[in-house]
């Protein structure tokens, strides 16, 4: 599809929904480097809107207590975030970005590359996302199939499918606050099985989403019109941490 065309039909298939995209300005082309076809350096204003979104979402949740609506946002801003990124082509330059990374670096230099902290808690603070004191954050281990796992799949399918399971996860938290708000329910020794599988779901989606950070944010600083998909990983991982640290103390 044109890549005009599909921002033409994205913007005219939300415009009931999100009226503010149709007063957006026209939006970036997308250029070639290098023999492939990756984001230009110019901002894509939809991308960037949506993104702050997501650190007012966040920001939301931290302040308080981590309520349904807030997880409802969240996944309407990723599963937003993905349509649009598919409109645009995104699944397929960030591939090809990758798999130029890997042939470059090697595979075993993306798997374990070292993140650049500094620079993503950066780009994250130029978002609006107000982050927690530095160490606050659980680490993450991967283990070396994970990290092969995660790399094959974002080199076979792009960057949208990790932000639809991360929306559905958010889906999941959200139902789970109703359904304790309703039945007014506290974690009981019986309900250890439920709640292990539960924390072990949403701990799974933030480690996964961090770990498809990682070569998604080195790509983007090369073309960083890949800093806000890298950002959404981040982001909405953040906010999928803060339900974790919420509901699963025991676990955490």
């Amino acid at each position: 599809m044109n890549a005009e065309v599909g921002r033409r039909v994205f913007v005219g298939s939300v415009v009931a929904g999100l009226p503010f995209l149709a007063a957006l300005p026209a939006l970036a082309q997308r250029g070639a480097t290098a023999g492939h076809t990756h984001a230009a350096d110019r901002a894509d204003p939809v991308l960037d809107l949506l993104v702050r979104q997501m650190a007012r979402t966040h920001n939301a949740a931290a302040q308080t207590t981590p309520r349904a609506e807030h997880f409802r946002a969240l996944a309407a801003q990723l599963r937003t975030l993905a349509l649009y990124e598919r409109q645009l082509g995104v699944d397929e330059q960030i591939r090809a970005a990758v798999k130029e990374l890997v042939d470059r670096d090697g595979r075993n230099a993306v798997l374990y590359a070292t993140p650049d902290v500094e620079m993503r808690r950066r780009n994250l603070q130029t978002y609006g996302f107000r982050l927690p004191v530095r160490g606050r954050e659980p680490a993450v281990f991967p283990s070396h199939q994970q990290r092969e796992d995660v790399l094959d799949d974002l080199l076979e399918r792009g960057i949208t499918p990790a932000f639809d399971q991360m929306a559905a996860v958010a889906d999941r938290v959200a139902l789970r606050i109703d359904a304790s708000r309703a039945r007014g329910l506290v974690f009981q020794q019986s309900d250890q099985e439920w709640w292990q599988a539960y924390c072990a779901e949403v701990w799974a989606q933030y480690e996964q989403a961090q770990q498809i950070a990682n070569p998604v944010c080195i790509v983007a600083k090369y073309w960083p019109g890949f800093v806000p998909s890298c950002i959404a990983l981040e982001g909405g991982a953040a906010v999928l941490l803060l339900a974790y640290l919420f509901d699963c103390p025991i676990y955490a």
